[in-house]
């Protein structure tokens, strides 16, 4: 990798920071956390010297989001954040308007600390390995003599690959692929009207991995599609109660990551969409996911990296509050043609001798204006916990997938 003494001092936002940024507000802070639950009390002033280090090792990610005439950009900060002790875990609010203006956080409790971030920096993927490094370092400095591999290490160099723009780096207008037939997303699908709005919360629960593996092997289907499966079997239980026949739709962010290879700590996702199947049958149902999920490939992933690419070029001479209008306005059609989303950041790698040190970690994401629910899913160890962020006043539908979950493995 290419060592780099620090980032430039403002990065412009890539193309899925911009899209998050235009269109976030208040009520839509759209933000995202992953919690990591120790099995010993925490040491504040510890976990203070890991965010230091890391910043530091990392200095591109420490920073807050400003407005250009034609961009969005990322201006990078002297001074880390600092950790703030929250006995519960965070609500979702606009943080990054305050103080600062750091678009990263930490907060800790008694036994656990937690990763906040917005898009405008950071992925779901990219802040998993931000808090496999914070985890490594945190224990490093209470003592503990860790083997890392490829965990990011607090005394190596600021590496520029790190920081790049990946859908920039594999923009490729030399490759066209065939057409690929697309799931149909319907403009009308089901959006839970009649559910009254109430401050967000959520469900949690952390199921034994070995069970669910088990029972998504015993249906020949991933992890993935077999808890998306549960999940459009309430969703179909409570539409259906409703006398409603429209389809249900679950966004699932796409890792390009696993299709087009990159160290980066920022934005690369897509997004995907999976339609529930209309079965009563539930080996029919994640049958028929597995084949949507099939679709996903490499070819798929180019394509819409491609088409991004292309349509932000299009609009480069456009003034930022044009921009920013145009974004709002896809962000609005694109809640006519979501029900959900649904996002899970699978197995995180950890030595052994931090995995005997933690309960568990928690990945949460805040759930959008138009969106009662919103699914998150990470897994430690054999430790697998589903987060349910819940908008609406009745809580029976992620009380329903949980139980489902807890028979059926």
């Amino acid at each position: 990798m290419t060592q780099a003494s620090r980032p430039k001092t403002r990065m412009k936002i890539d193309l899925a920071g911009h899209f998050s940024i235009a269109i976030i507000d208040k009520q839509r802070p759209d933000s995202f956390y992953i919690t990591a639950h120790l099995k010993e009390s925490l040491d504040p002033q510890a976990l203070q010297t890991a965010v230091n280090d890391l910043v530091r090792r990392l200095p591109f990610l420490n920073g807050r989001f400003r407005s250009g005439f034609f961009w969005y950009f990322h201006e990078v900060l002297e001074n880390p954040p600092q950790i703030v002790f929250a006995e519960d875990l965070p609500i979702f609010d606009d943080y990054y308007n305050t103080g600062d203006g750091h678009v990263l956080r930490v907060l800790y409790g008694k036994q656990h600390f937690t990763i906040q971030a917005i898009h405008s920096i950071v992925d779901g993927r990219g802040l998993s390995k931000l808090m496999r490094a914070l985890l490594v370092r945190y224990f490093e400095v209470l003592g503990l003599t860790v083997e890392k591999g490829d965990i990011v290490d607090c005394s190596d160099p600021y590496h520029t690959e790190e920081a790049e723009d990946a859908y920039q780096s594999h923009t490729d207008f030399k490759k066209i692929y065939p057409a690929q037939e697309k799931t149909k997303s319907k403009l009308s699908v089901y959006h839970h009207k009649g559910s009254k709005r109430a401050p967000q919360r959520v469900v949690r629960k952390t199921f034994d991995l070995t069970k669910i593996k088990a029972a998504s092997q015993a249906h020949k289907v991933t992890i993935n599609e077999y808890l998306l499966a549960h999940i459009f079997k309430a969703f179909a239980e409570e539409r259906n109660s409703r006398g409603c026949k429209k389809p249900i739709v679950s966004a699932i962010p796409i890792d390009c990551r696993r299709f087009l290879p990159s160290k980066t700590f920022r934005n690369f996702i897509i997004n995907g969409t999976i339609t529930m199947p209309e079965t009563e049958d539930f080996s029919d149902m994640v049958q028929q996911i597995r084949g949507q999920f099939a679709k996903i490939n490499h070819a798929f992933v180019q394509t819409e990296v491609n088409g991004l690419s292309k349509a932000m070029k299009a609009a480069s001479f456009l003034p930022l509050g044009g921009k920013k209008l145009i974004l709002r306005g896809m962000g609005q059609l694109d809640k006519l043609k979501r029900t959900t989303n649904f996002s899970n950041l699978g197995r995180v790698s950890l030595p052994q001798e931090v995995l005997a040190r933690i309960e568990n970690l928690e990945f949460v994401i805040n759930t959008p204006a138009h969106m009662p629910y919103s699914f998150a899913c990470i897994t430690a160890g054999e430790a697998l916990t589903l987060a349910i962020t819940v908008g609406v006043e009745e809580d029976t539908l992620a009380e329903k997938i949980m139980k489902h979950l807890d028979e059926a493995a």
